[in-house]
Order: structure tokens, then C-alpha cells, then sequence
């Protein structure tokens, strides 16, 4: 649980940044568009599937949990299927979660974000939620 809290609360810092910085009112939007005009798609792509395991991780099943089991087996974190009971069979320390917001996925969704700052040559940073 505290992983998943400290992943929610990087990405919604992220976004707070991206509107005092950029002056952003859609800021995903707007982020996309920067990043695939500047030639990191990859990085948009990235950014945006830890987006969605957020999403999953505050909301449940919906729309980005939909995309995100469609995408299930080249996603760099587990998602369980429907109707997947455990991600791993016994483990009942889990919970419920859709997404495995272990200190791997804290650390790589904290990795993506201050590479997006770095692109962006934004002045600040957003604090490291890997530690």
C-alpha cells in the first residue's frame, strides 16, 4: 500500500509541476504533444502506461486498466488479468490491487518522471518517491 501511495502521490506532484512550469490546464495532453514533437514517443509511451497503473491503482477496474491488460505481456510491471486472483498464487499479503506497486514500479515510475523533467529542462524536480 505504501508503494502505491507514494507512486499516486509522484505523479500528481509531476503534474502540479507541469502547471506552475509550463502553465499547462491539460497537462497530459500537452505533455503528449511535447514529447512525440520532440521525439520521444517512447518516453510519452512509457509515461503514459504508469499513468495508467496509477489510475488503476486509485480507481479499479475502467478504461486504463482495460489498456493496460491489453498490453499485459510488454508492460515493465504486472497487471493481473480478469479475473486474476493473486499475481503470485497464495500470497494473500497482496490485497487487492490490479497492479503490482511493489518498490520496482515506484522506482521506475520515479525514473520516467525525472527523465520527462530532464527533457523538458524544467527548473525543478520532483522529489524521488523511490526513497
Amino acid at each position: 500500500m505504501q508503494s502505491a501511495i507514494l507512486a499516486i502521490g509522484a505523479l500528481q506532484a509531476f503534474e502540479g509541476l507541469l502547471q506552475q512550469e509550463k502553465g499547462w490546464t491539460n497537462t497530459f495532453q500537452e505533455l503528449d504533444r511535447t514529447l512525440r514533437a520532440s521525439g520521444r514517443a517512447e518516453l510519452a509511451d512509457r509515461f503514459f502506461d504508469y499513468r495508467d497503473a496509477i489510475n488503476v491503482l486509485k480507481h479499479g477496474e475502467g478504461r486504463s486498466y482495460d489498456k493496460l491488460v491489453a498490453r499485459r505481456d510488454v508492460l515493465p510491471f504486472k497487471v493481473k488479468a480478469k479475473h486474476q486472483a493473486f499475481f503470485e498464487e497464495g500470497d494473500v499479503s497482496e490485497g487487492i490491487r490490479l497492479v503490482e506497486a511493489d518498490h520496482v514500479f515506484v522506482r521506475q515510475c520515479s525514473d520516467t518522471i525525472q527523465e520527462i523533467v530532464e527533457a523538458l529542462a524544467l527548473r525543478r524536480s520532483v522529489p524521488d518517491a523511490g526513497t
